[in-house]
């Protein structure tokens, strides 16, 4: 199966509210041929480096970014793995991006 890596991990609202971000709801990869299912907006993105399933930290960051910045969220958040075990060796080593929907707060 070609997967036309990167795949993605989908968490929604809802879950990153609760700071529940170990199993993605929805997995999808990109498609160069179709529709990217993340859509145009603003997001709060951060980088780090890990295993699968190592991303707390990263959220726990973005999620202080995001209240220190009067943002508020305001969607889903989208994880990614641009490098991963097809190119790199050691699973700690792997490259995370983590996306989450922002927008300004709206006091």
């Amino acid at each position: 199966m070609d997967l036309d890596y990167p795949v993605w991990g989908e968490f929604s609202e809802e879950r990153i509210r609760k700071r529940d971000w170990v199993f993605p709801e929805r997995y999808y990869f990109f498609n160069p041929k179709g529709h990217d299912r993340k859509p145009a907006a603003l997001y709060a993105i951060g980088y780090t480096r890990g295993e699968y399933g190592q991303s707390h930290e990263l959220y726990a960051r973005l999620l202080d970014y995001i209240k220190e910045n009067d943002l508020e969220i305001c969607g889903p958040a989208y994880e990614e793995y641009p490098l991963n075990e097809i190119c790199v060796l050691e699973a700690n080593n792997y490259l995370m991006r983590v996306m989450i929907t922002v927008k300004m707060r709206e006091d």
